[in-house]
């Protein structure tokens, strides 16, 4: 369809809507195309990409870097006069950056900024309040450099993913109804209407508050530059982290599925997912091992006979499947999540084990043995991901145990992505109720299990 603007057009698959129209004889065709983009008239040059971001909420507060006298700034900032008096140019400067409240970040090598819309505190106690299920509140704008806009080449080279580091960011999904790209001037050149990330709001555990930590738009730049950007693992793992973050809605099965999911993207990916038990040991104690192991298939092998009835044959046949298995299944490869999940933390020198473990030995079960951690990660993880749910009336789980392991691993989940992407800044650990800034290192051995929310 072409207008006096431009030419709008649509080549993805469309769906489609027709009826009668009441009290007429006339019929309605209304169409619903999964893709389409808008195209101005004229030669004009992409400079700038622009996201309008749904459900973004944050803490805005002044860039150290502030993005000044961008074309796409929704307040840019006006310049102080000239031959002013001390007290009237702190006043001015003041008064010229009062609108400044940006996130700023880098993009193959070229600054961008998130800016909240003028009625950003309105649109925020909608969303909040429940008046709308979602709602763009900000915008984010970058720049195309030498990319094609063509969309067969946006997922080469666009930052989509940046959606979903945000909603890590917030603890609240963040989404996007179009892209546009405009020209040097801040023109419209095209706009993509294709939607990514939209959902209803709901809100959940931020990994950075912005006016504690200033650390969004860093983020955003280490993970832009990070060798993991445009893979698909760390964002479905972001997806998990930020799902089995929310306050409220979700059983507690579904909370800790979602936050077991997103270890297991990066278990996967690290190729964790079925660790040798043998691997584990110190080579004499290996050998020791498999002695002993090979001695008890032996004695087992010796257990069958000469079958001559039915039944003597299938029992040899166990015999001998039991002394294969002595050797081979206890060396073998686990399966257990518990296990792959130490392995993950000890390649990021996250000492969390070692503290729980620490705690574990101090408080011995009834029957005087000594718990694992490694062992109670599979144990919680096998009830909601195999069972379907939380045996409690049974007493074989308790809330209070499912609640903390839950905040723990959630805590553990954000803290290997920021490592992954090589964040530096500070960061709200889930398992911290109040306040706080910490490191993504902040667990060290001598940290007492009661800050990872274990009694």
């Amino acid at each position: 369809m072409e207008t006096s603007s431009g030419v709008f057009t649509s080549e993805a698959y469309i769906n489609y809507d027709y009826g009668l129209l009441s009290g007429s004889d006339g019929e309605w065709l209304e169409f619903h195309p999964l893709r389409s983009q808008f195209d101005t008239h004229g030669p004009k040059r992409p400079k700038y990409w622009v996201l309008p971001l749904l459900d973004f909420l944050s803490d805005f507060s002044w860039p150290a870097s502030p993005i000044d006298s961008h074309p796409l700034r929704i307040f840019p900032t006006p310049e102080i006069p000239p031959n002013l008096s001390k007290d009237e140019f702190i006043t001015a400067s003041l008064r010229a950056h009062s609108r400044n409240n940006l996130i700023t970040f880098t993009f193959n090598g070229f600054p961008g900024f998130i800016e909240p819309l003028p009625d950003y505190e309105e649109r925020e106690k909608k969303i909040k309040g429940g008046l709308v299920p979602v709602l763009v509140t900000a915008v984010m704008v970058g720049e195309v450099g030498e990319n094609s806009i063509d969309h067969k080449y946006l997922e080469k080279w666009f930052p989509f993913d940046v959606l979903r580091l945000l909603g890590l960011c917030t603890g609240a999904e963040v989404g996007t109804p179009w892209i546009e790209f405009r020209d040097e001037f801040g023109g419209l050149v095209r706009r993509i209407h294709e939607a990514y990330g939209l959902s209803i709001f709901a809100d959940g555990h931020g990994a950075i508050r912005e006016g504690i930590h200033r650390g969004t738009g860093r983020l955003m730049t280490c993970f832009l530059s990070s060798e993991h950007f445009g893979k698909s693992y760390l964002p479905v793992a972001m997806s998990h982290a930020t799902k089995g973050g929310i306050y409220s809605g979700l059983t507690i099965e579904e909370k800790l599925i979602y936050v077991v999911r997103g270890l297991d993207c990066l278990l996967k990916h690290f190729n964790l997912t079925e660790p040798p038990l043998d691997k584990r040991l110190e080579p004499s104690k290996r050998e020791m091992v498999k002695e002993i192991l090979q001695d008890a298939a032996s004695r087992v092998r010796a257990l069958a006979g000469k079958p001559e009835t039915v039944e003597e044959v299938e029992e040899n046949s166990a015999l001998i499947e039991i002394a294969e298995r002595t050797t081979r299944t206890p060396l073998g490869k686990t399966g257990k999540f518990g296990l792959a999940l130490v392995d993950l933390l000890n390649m990021f020198n996250f000492p969390d084990s070692i503290v729980v473990d620490s705690h574990y030995r101090k408080k011995p079960t009834s029957g005087g043995a000594t718990r694992s951690w490694a062992s109670d990660l599979s144990h919680f993880r096998g009830a909601p991901i195999h069972g379907g749910f939380f045996d409690i009336e049974a007493g074989e789980f308790q809330i209070e145990n499912i609640l903390d392991m839950t905040l723990h691993l959630h805590d553990v989940l954000v803290r290997v992505i920021l490592k992954m992407i090589n964040y530096d800044g500070t960061y709200q650990p889930t398992v911290t109720p109040a306040t706080t800034r910490q490191p993504v290192d902040w667990v060290k051995p001598t940290t007492p299990a009661g800050a990872l929310g274990y009694k």
